[in-house]
């Protein structure tokens, strides 16, 4: 699931660099050839940013929140612990920490 989840987080930077790139050269292609101010060209523009805006955020949150998974194996290692420290009724026993 790890993997998973990093190839997903990868692939939204990735796209989002392509995009940018995508985006750039479009510009310049556009002042090039004096069609900067054309309609489908300023509609290719606003959809290459939304996709811009959207991959990056994605994966910049992917990033920054890190591996779900990983928390989830930390949590398991808990309660793992606090079992171990239990009487054989049942009840928990005081510990020092």
């Amino acid at each position: 699931m790890a993997s998973q989840f990093k190839f997903r987080m990868r692939l939204y930077l990735l796209t989002c660099v392509a995009s940018i790139a995508w985006f750039a050269s479009t510009i310049h292609d556009a002042l090039r050839d004096h069609t900067l101010q054309s309609v489908p060209t300023i509609f290719l523009l606003v959809c290459i940013a939304i996709v811009i805006v959207y991959t990056g955020y994605s994966g910049m949150s992917m990033w920054i929140k890190g591996d779900p998974s990983e928390s989830d194996s930390s949590e398991d290692a808990n309660t793992q612990d606090s079992s171990a420290h239990e009487s054989n009724d049942g009840k928990c026993m005081p510990t020092r920490k």
